[in-house]
């Protein structure tokens, strides 16, 4: 009642200075916003978080951390996002000038980077939740991710089409006799064109499944949706296929007989000391041997490489094992990298990459966006929650890498 009576005073007081009539605006306002809030507070029913209030890991003020299921929650109650939800979406919004459905929240870039369907009975087998949750889930083995470990440079919020410029010649020096003029030469600028492409995944969940949402539940969900993104995003980088909407990779685009492949053989072979220094030198040799250097291959050939001796017949082996390193380079693992090439007839077999890795340029247009939908298999119950980023990959300079596609495990 108070924001109505000031609001008549306001409006009576026709001999009041603009000073004052300011205040009393303010002062009125201030109330209007107090009194929704507090009304929005009686009227709505309260959610339980499910995350604990204490956690330090993406709290803002002391408030829970960002939880997607939450922000599920309460577009499928068919309220408003509120919190650190409400706040990211919200700056997204303002900063991109992008609209969102009722149904659709951003996850911030700290968080981002299969179907399946979890249910909370727990009679049947090969269920994913129990009725009780453990603490922690037991969760799935997955891929080492590894591009960005290496160094890779990450463009983060960027705005329409993206063309970075790269100098692809210099000026050329010479020497000349006394009133011969210099021959002339130029610098060359070229582009690095980077376009916004999606990428992204989906799962199924359940609605119980959300309203009992519990840590490992939200670590769960949270885990399987920017786990399947920066998956995609570290395989394009490595060995995207360029077709489609799939960014070029480095297998892709060092093919068989480029200069910067190491070849072993007409059907492939094993991998030996002299190879992986030609590899090193496939990069030294182009002057770019700076930068985020490492090898990357698969576990195959790395177990390999911890059991081959530089020199036959001598204790010392072709990958560190007290360092995991070739040459002083970190050495790298992942099934990421390809283990089905072909070459001649051979088959199956595995491929190595040496290169300055801050050369791969991602970049990333905004956040992670999130549709919640009820309606896909609203009969069973089940909410689909898709997530979805605008990516692409590029590289400053190809030369900056060397391959070996062709070993065989």
């Amino acid at each position: 009642m108070k924001a109505r009576k000031i609001r008549e005073e306001l409006f009576n007081a026709s001999d009041a200075s603009l000073p004052d009539v300011e205040r009393r605006f303010n002062a009125v306002l201030a109330d209007i916003q107090r009194i929704d809030h507090e009304r929005s507070m009686t009227l709505e029913p309260r959610v339980s978080d499910p995350l604990p209030m204490d956690d330090t890991g993406n709290t803002r003020d002391g408030r829970h951390r960002f939880s997607i299921l939450r922000a599920a929650n309460r577009i499928l109650s068919g309220r408003q996002l509120d919190g650190i939800e409400a706040e990211t979406t919200q700056e997204y919004a303002l900063r991109t000038g992008q609209l969102f459905d009722g149904n659709q929240f951003v996850v911030p870039h700290s968080l981002s980077l299969n179907t399946r369907a979890m249910t909370t009975d727990s009679g049947s087998a090969g269920k994913s939740v129990q009725t009780t949750v453990s603490p922690s889930l037991v969760d799935h083995l997955r891929n080492a991710l590894v591009v960005r470990s290496l160094g890779a440079t990450v463009l983060e919020d960027l705005y329409g089409n993206l063309a970075i410029p790269k100098q692809t010649a210099i000026a050329a020096g010479g020497w000349k006799a006394e009133g011969v003029a210099f021959d002339e030469s130029n610098p060359v600028i070229d582009q690095i064109p980077m376009t916004p492409k999606r990428v992204g995944s989906f799962i199924e969940v359940t609605r119980q499944v959300i309203r009992q949402s519990s840590l490992s539940v939200e670590d769960m969900v949270r885990n399987d949706l920017v786990y399947a993104v920066a998956k995609s995003i570290d395989s394009a980088a490595i060995a995207g296929s360029g077709t489609g909407a799939e960014p070029s990779g480095l297998t892709t685009l060092l093919p068989v007989g480029n200069a910067q492949v190491v070849s072993l053989g007409t059907n492939g072979a094993a991998l030996a000391w002299a190879n992986v220094v030609d590899l090193m030198a496939k990069v030294d040799v182009q002057n770019a041997l700076m930068g985020n250097l490492g090898y990357l291959t698969t576990p195959g050939v790395a177990s390999k490489l911890l059991q081959t001796p530089k020199v036959a017949g001598q204790p010392v082996f072709i990958l560190d094992d007290l360092t995991s390193t070739i040459l002083g380079y970190p050495v790298a693992r992942s099934n990421q990298v390809p283990s089905n090439l072909t070459k001649g007839t051979g088959t199956n077999l595995h491929a190595m990459i040496f290169g300055d890795w801050s050369s791969v340029y991602i970049g990333m247009w905004g956040g992670s966006i999130i549709t919640v939908n009820p309606y896909s298999k609203d009969t069973s119950g089940i909410v689909r929650l898709t997530i979805e980023n605008l990516v692409d990959i590029a590289f400053r300079h190809i030369e900056s890498f060397g391959l070996i596609r062709d070993i065989v495990v």
